[in-house]
């Protein structure tokens, strides 16, 4: 890999990704440019230093302040794409407010989040340009199912979680949609974190517990949460990440990538039926 950059004392999930073994604390990357994020969450706090002012609102399905007032939206958005704690440095972040600020919602609200981000996408032109991240996870949904369906065959990726239950990822939604990218959630000792959703439908793991990112007391402040909206946050971000490193792809395409490139077997109390995949960014390390 030409032109890459390393950080050092990085986020262990940063590290974690950029190489094919563990123990690293360094993140490797090439600098990237021209992609976008939805985060569909609790909103962002887009005056956050390290968004660089890459970060904006775009659409309020909920009411009252664009503000992140809960603080996971936030978290989530900077591991995705910020200085210091997020996979894409550059990518620029859009908040797409489809929970309110106790983390609650409706189906109805997030399926016009991802409609309003399906048509921000193709208004200006970011067909295999964008991800979207969307770590919200309840009970299953044929609606919500199909919606990111029709949302990820018109080009969009979702990133989305596996879920905290510790059991079988098709119970819920949109976990249970095979066209999405979904996520669960390891620890710093390359298990499987004893919460994290499993199955056939997983499609990758990333890092999760324990993940520093930014907060929303400041617009310098830090926080550290553990789940698979931090886990899936890294694969918006990598998604975004290949889209700028390798042009564009489908989602399908897209997902079908991150898989391919992804380490094999390491991670330990993965159930029998779950593909055994941690991301990787392919730094060559």
């Amino acid at each position: 890999m030409s032109g890459r950059t390393v950080q050092t004392d990085a986020p262990w999930g940063l590290a974690r990704i950029s190489h094919r073994q563990r123990g690293s604390t360094e993140y490797v990357f090439q600098p990237t440019t021209g992609t976008y994020i939805y985060v569909l969450d609790t909103g962002v706090k887009i005056t956050h230093q390290l968004f660089q002012g890459r970060a904006s609102h775009g659409f309020n399905a909920v009411g009252g302040s664009n503000d992140d007032l809960n603080g996971h939206g936030t978290h989530i958005a900077g591991i995705a794409s910020s200085q210091t704690y997020g996979v894409a440095r550059f990518a620029n972040i859009i908040s797409v407010k489809v929970l309110g600020d106790e983390g609650s919602t409706t189906t109805s609200v997030l399926i016009s989040g991802i409609n309003w981000a399906v048509q921000d996408m193709q208004n200006k032109s970011r067909v295999g340009k964008a991800t979207t991240l969307l770590a919200v996870g309840g009970s299953f949904s044929a609606a919500l199912n199909s919606a990111v369906a029709a949302a990820s065959n018109s080009g969009l990726f979702f990133a989305v979680v596996a879920g905290n239950s510790n059991t079988n990822a098709a119970q819920f939604s949109p976990s249970s949609e095979p066209t999405a990218c979904t996520v669960g959630g390891t620890t710093i000792n390359d298990a499987k974190m004893s919460t994290s959703n499993y199955g056939p439908l997983v499609d990758i793991f990333a890092p999760g517990q324990q993940i520093p990112s930014l907060g929303i007391a400041s617009n310098t402040a830090v926080a550290v949460f553990s789940g698979t909206s931090m886990a899936a946050a890294h694969i918006a971000g990598l998604g975004a990440y290949f889209l700028a490193l390798e042009g564009p792809r489908s989602a399908a395409a897209l997902c079908a990538r991150i898989r391919e490139v992804a380490t094999q077997n390491v991670l330990s109390g993965i159930p029998p039926g779950t593909d055994n995949l941690l991301a990787y960014n392919l730094s060559g390390l």
